[in-house]
């Protein structure tokens, strides 16, 4: 079923992504690409701390977030616990 005649007729299709933003990413990325040296020495001459900060900033574009996930597992919850008798 097509999403964008059901739910979006004059929208984009759901998940499809935006032209500007695709554009925007790639010349951001270019830049950064093109500036790698500068970066890395910029970088080396920062303290410890300010590295640090900047490293870990930059670790969202580079690695997915975690999301805390809930569950309405319901299960036994009766907890047998296991012995063992060592000689």
């Amino acid at each position: 079923m097509n999403e964008n005649l059901s739910n979006r007729p004059k929208g984009r299709p759901l998940n499809s992504s935006n032209t500007l933003t695709r554009t925007i990413k790639k010349m951001i990325a270019d830049i950064v690409e093109n500036n790698l040296e500068n970066l890395q020495s910029d970088l080396d001459q920062m303290k410890p701390a300010e590295r640090t900060k900047v490293v870990v900033s930059l670790l969202d574009y580079v690695s997915p977030k975690l999301r805390s996930v809930e569950t309405n597992d319901i299960t036994d919850t009766a907890f047998k616990p296991i012995s063992i008798k060592l000689n």
